[in-house]
């Protein structure tokens, strides 16, 4: 089986809450490592890098209500 790259966009899987980021920009990051939690219905859903990198940019904080599919961070390859 191949594995999918990712594009390095971490995108919430749903609607919710950012209750912690785990990394800050510059930080390495590895393929699966947790980069943020995101709450939804009181259910806590650790956010996992999809490539090996560089975090470029943090676009959402701490207590921010985010949307399904809205960019979080991205991981610079």
């Amino acid at each position: 089986t191949a594995q999918v790259a990712g594009d390095g966009k971490i995108r919430a899987p749903m609607d919710g809450s950012i209750i912690n980021v785990v990394v800050n920009p510059g930080d390495t990051v590895t393929k699966g490592q947790t980069l943020l939690i995101l709450e939804a219905m009181k259910i806590q859903q650790q956010i996992k890098s999809d490539v090996d990198g560089v975090v470029a940019e943090i676009v959402g904080q701490v207590g921010q209500q985010v949307k399904k599919r809205q960019v979080l961070l991205s991981v610079e390859l």
